[in-house]
């Protein structure tokens, strides 16, 4: 398990890339852990509490372009729209 401590604006970094895991989190240590389900994806922890998960099989952006753990292409809003008839 990693160990990242977010900033003020509730960011951290990781494998080069910015995350944004939200402020309500800012300067308290959150767990990043690889996924045992696929390779390249890490959970991100809070205490023993599953906040999110970091894909790193995404294409990468530059580095102070903010990406949320919240948003990946299983959970993500508009495929879920696209499923519904």
């Amino acid at each position: 398990m990693q160990i990242r401590t977010p900033r003020e604006c509730g960011f951290f970094t990781f494998k080069n890339q910015t995350w944004h895991v939200g402020r309500a989190f800012r300067e308290l240590p959150i767990g990043l852990r690889p996924s045992a389900q696929s390779d390249g994806q890490w959970e991100v922890y809070f205490c023993h509490h599953k906040i999110g998960l970091i894909d790193l099989n995404q294409p990468s952006q530059p580095k102070h372009t903010l990406r949320s753990i919240y948003s990946t292409p299983q959970n993500d809003i508009s495929t879920l729209n696209q499923s519904i008839p």
